[in-house]
């Protein structure tokens, strides 16, 4: 008796186990999820925004390195020194599932497969479900290119220009052909435009 018992709390385990893999292994559409543990679990940090304010900002998942290290302070809150060097300097590995949205990257860093950029991102990324490391940065799926297009021309060629809650001053970056035609033309001069595999 004690040995069948055994062997359906094996059996119960065995299948829980399973599901919980299979859990891990796919994100739902227009998610972001983080890992800490380098892949093995993902927790799910996109926050689903959609601001019909003055302001217009549109609906979308955002999700940035400081509110997964720093998650008791709000996004202009002031960080302490140790706070902003936290987030300037650890790397989170990143999946996130673009199905009907843009992925668009503004970081300080990312690695994608082979591809390491270490002095600045601006990015759209391939559609569908991937897994990327970010340094400093934030990660936004957007619905509609028109308020994607807005947010890039105003906030963060703002930021480009002048830095942001974090660094007081220009920012440099590089960018993904698809994006460059938003920029003005200034902010592209000796900028390195980068073409992403689509897959």
């Amino acid at each position: 008796m004690n040995a069948k018992r055994l062997f359906i709390c094996i059996f119960i385990f065995a299948v829980v186990f399973a599901a919980l893999t299979v859990a891990t292994e796919a994100s739902d559409c227009e998610s972001i999820q983080f890992s800490a543990d380098g892949g093995k679990t993902w927790i799910d940090s996109g926050l689903l925004l959609e601001t019909e304010s003055t302001l217009d900002i549109g609906k979308r998942v955002t999700w940035t390195n400081r509110s997964t290290l720093v998650p008791n302070k709000a996004y202009n809150e002031e960080l302490s020194p140790t706070e902003l060097k936290t987030v300037q300097n650890t790397w989170l590995k990143v999946r996130y599932n673009a199905c009907e949205t843009k992925a668009i990257l503004f970081a300080h860093g990312t690695k994608i497969d082979t591809l390491a950029f270490n002095n600045g991102v601006l990015f759209q990324l391939p559609s569908g479900q991937h897994e990327i490391n970010v340094l400093n940065g934030e990660l936004i799926l957007w619905f509609d290119q028109t308020h994607q297009n807005k947010d890039i021309s105003g906030r963060i060629v703002d930021q480009i220009r002048h830095g942001n809650f974090d660094i007081k001053s220009k920012l440099a970056f590089a960018v993904t052909d698809s994006l460059k035609d938003i920029l003005p033309s200034d902010l592209l001069a000796g900028v390195q435009i980068v073409l992403l595999p689509a897959k």
